[in-house]
C-alpha cells in the first residue's frame, strides 16, 4: 500500500545526500596531499575545505554575484584551504584535482534504496 498515492516523483539534493562528498574525495586529497609533502590530515582538510565551501558560497549571495556553480565554489574553497595549510599548487594541478569531482560515489545505502523507491515512484 502506496501511503502517499498523490505524491507523482522523488527528488533529491545530489551533493551530500544521494553523493558522499566526504568518503570519495578523501582519498584524493590524502594522494594530493603526499605528494606535496604535506602532513595535514586529510579528513582536516577535507573539514575545512567544506567549510570554506559554504562561505564562498554565502558570499557570492551576499555580494549579489549570482550562482558561480557548485563546482567553481568547490574550486575557490579548495585553493583558499590550500593556502590555509601552506600546500602550494599550481593552477594546472588544481584544475587536475578538481577532476576527483567527476569520480564521485553514492554512499553505500543509496542504491539499494533508489532501486526500493522506483517500485513506487518516479525518481
Amino acid at each position: 500500500m502506496n501511503p502517499y498515492p498523490n505524491v507523482k516523483a522523488l527528488t533529491f539534493d545530489l551533493f551530500g545526500t544521494i553523493l558522499d562528498l566526504g568518503g570519495s574525495l578523501t582519498p584524493y586529497i590524502a594522494k594530493f596531499l603526499q605528494q606535496k609533502g604535506s602532513s595535514v590530515d586529510p579528513a582536516h582538510f577535507w573539514a575545512q575545505w567544506r567549510a570554506r565551501q559554504r562561505i564562498e558560497q554565502y558570499q557570492d549571495t551576499i555580494l549579489m554575484l549570482g550562482h558561480s556553480g557548485y563546482q567553481e565554489v568547490a574550486r575557490r574553497g579548495f585553493v583558499y584551504t590550500l593556502g590555509l595549510n601552506n600546500v602550494a599548487a599550481t593552477p594546472d594541478e588544481v584544475v587536475e584535482f578538481m577532476q576527483a569531482w567527476q569520480q564521485l560515489s553514492p554512499f553505500p545505502e543509496v542504491v539499494p534504496a533508489l532501486e526500493r523507491l522506483t517500485s513506487r515512484y518516479k525518481l
